[in-house]
């Protein structure tokens, strides 16, 4: 029988698979292998579908002591199925949480109880919570913010009335990128116009409770523009943005210009990223198209300092054109590269 390989030999090999099938097939060839491959498999848990995550999750509750501590990520943004006050449907969840002590970055889409976080002992850094109700708000403010000392990035979406009474002043001190779509959030959360680098305005009107030295702070930026006649007088404190994300109701290609007038406001902004509720296959990204390349080419010239325009491709959100500063060729014309499909992850890694 031929020596076994060194431990790590196998950290090595496993480290060149990228592909879960094929880390799936080696986790059955001998323990060591499958040691380094559920390792790689079971740390950044993103499912696909119900089925995927209910699998996942169950797997988990089955070995938590060995599966448990391996997961760093876990993102769910597929909806519960049946009711969610049923205990049979937040109990694996919460159980599966329970074990995932090593757990750093959480992401719940779509409304969970807040009693899949109760008692649960992770150190997170990014928390990302969309479609909540008020109680689970309040739960989150009182209860399980103050446990987490080291989050930097946190995301929180709501749609219901919450109470902020007996509510601690000194959460997430380690705090620099705030996600919300409600202003009481930003004043409960950044106490004393705490300063941070990045910040996302999901709400619909202009946000109105950053100071100036606030905004003249921040690297990036995100909002909504529902008018052409919104007020973004706001942008002229901007002086250190580097990364705009746009979310714009844009009926058609010529209504795009007097929304990004603006642009001449932020000398240090080098990527603008644009969203857009609608869906235009093959507009929003197509160079040819002269109406779309005049608002691009307009932009460019708004903003020297911008480098790429990164647009959104499709409905799912999930992935982006990337638009480079176009050249201007001998005879003067202007010559645009190719685009480059980029996905959202990319697009966005600059939050976390």
């Amino acid at each position: 029988m031929s020596a076994p390989l060194a431990l790590e030999l196998y950290h090595l090999i496993i480290q060149y698979v990228h592909d879960q099938a094929d880390l799936r097939a080696l986790a059955l060839c001998c323990l060591a292998f499958r040691d380094e491959a559920q390792r790689y498999l079971f740390r950044d848990i993103v499912p696909d579908s119900y089925d995927q995550r209910t699998k996942l999750i169950s797997t988990i509750n089955g070995a938590p002591l060995r599966f448990g501590r391996l997961v760093h990520k876990l993102q769910i943004r597929d909806g519960l199925v049946s009711n969610p006050d049923d205990p049979l449907v937040s109990k694996p969840l919460s159980l599966a949480l329970h074990a995932m002590y090593n757990l750093k970055h959480l992401e719940l889409y779509l409304w969970r109880p807040s009693t899949v976080l109760q008692r649960c002992t992770f150190s997170l850094r990014i928390l990302v919570w969309h479609a909540m109700n008020g109680p689970e708000v309040s739960f989150l403010l009182r209860n399980f913010l103050p446990t987490q000392n080291h989050i930097k990035s946190l995301e929180i979406i709501h749609w219901e009335e919450f109470d902020a009474m007996e509510v601690p002043t000194n959460l997430c001190p380690d705090l620099d990128s705030l996600g919300v779509n409600d202003s009481r959030l930003v004043s409960i959360l950044l106490p004393e116009a705490r300063l941070i680098s990045h910040f996302q305005w999901h709400g619909i009107y202009t946000p109105g409770t950053l100071t100036i030295r606030q905004l003249n702070h921040l690297e990036s930026f995100k909002f909504y523009i529902a008018h052409s006649d919104s007020n973004t007088s706001f942008t002229q404190h901007m002086t250190s943005l580097i990364y705009l994300e746009l979310e714009i109701n844009v009926g058609s290609p010529p209504n795009l210009l007097p929304k990004i007038l603006f642009l001449r406001n932020l000398p240090q902004l080098q990527v603008l990223i644009l969203q857009t509720n609608y869906s235009y296959p093959n507009k929003w990204g197509d160079t040819y198209n002269p109406k779309f390349s005049v608002a691009f080419q307009r932009a460019f010239e708004l903003c020297p300092s911008l480098k790429y325009i990164d647009v959104q491709e499709d409905r799912t959100g999930l992935k982006f054109d990337r638009i480079a500063r176009p050249t201007v060729g001998i005879d003067g014309d202007l010559i645009w590269k190719k685009l480059v499909s980029v996905h959202a992850d990319e697009v966005r890694e600059w939050r976390l």
